[in-house]
Protein backbone atom coordinates (compact mmCIF):
# COMPACT_ATOMS: atom_id res chain seq x y z
CA UNK A 1 0.00 0.00 0.00
CA UNK A 2 2.09 3.07 -1.52
CA UNK A 3 2.53 6.05 1.50
CA UNK A 4 2.62 9.98 0.79
CA UNK A 5 4.63 11.18 3.79
CA UNK A 6 6.14 14.75 4.27
CA UNK A 7 8.08 16.60 6.62
CA UNK A 8 8.31 19.92 6.49
CA UNK A 9 11.22 21.90 8.89
CA UNK A 10 11.31 25.82 8.76
CA UNK A 11 14.39 27.39 10.70
CA UNK A 12 14.72 30.61 10.69
CA UNK A 13 17.42 33.05 10.88
CA UNK A 14 17.38 36.51 11.50
CA UNK A 15 19.53 39.42 13.21
CA UNK A 16 18.40 42.96 14.33
CA UNK A 17 19.85 46.12 12.57
CA UNK A 18 23.48 46.54 14.00
CA UNK A 19 22.52 43.56 15.51
CA UNK A 20 21.36 45.27 18.65
CA UNK A 21 20.25 42.79 21.46
CA UNK A 22 16.69 43.10 21.81
CA UNK A 23 15.52 39.88 22.69
CA UNK A 24 16.81 39.84 26.18
CA UNK A 25 13.02 40.40 27.75
CA UNK A 26 11.64 37.16 28.58
CA UNK A 27 8.20 38.25 27.79
CA UNK A 28 9.21 40.14 24.47
CA UNK A 29 11.10 37.34 23.48
CA UNK A 30 7.98 35.06 23.85
CA UNK A 31 5.59 36.85 22.01
CA UNK A 32 8.01 37.54 19.28
CA UNK A 33 8.39 33.79 19.29
CA UNK A 34 4.40 33.39 19.21
CA UNK A 35 4.47 36.07 16.38
CA UNK A 36 6.54 34.06 14.40
CA UNK A 37 5.51 30.29 14.72
CA UNK A 38 2.09 31.85 13.64
CA UNK A 39 3.28 33.35 10.55
CA UNK A 40 5.53 29.53 10.03
CA UNK A 41 2.22 28.00 10.68
CA UNK A 42 -0.17 30.11 8.26
CA UNK A 43 2.41 29.56 5.38
CA UNK A 44 2.32 26.07 5.51
CA UNK A 45 -1.54 25.25 6.11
Amino acid sequence: MPQSLSRILIHTVYSSKDRLLFLRDPEFRGETHAYLTGCAKALVF
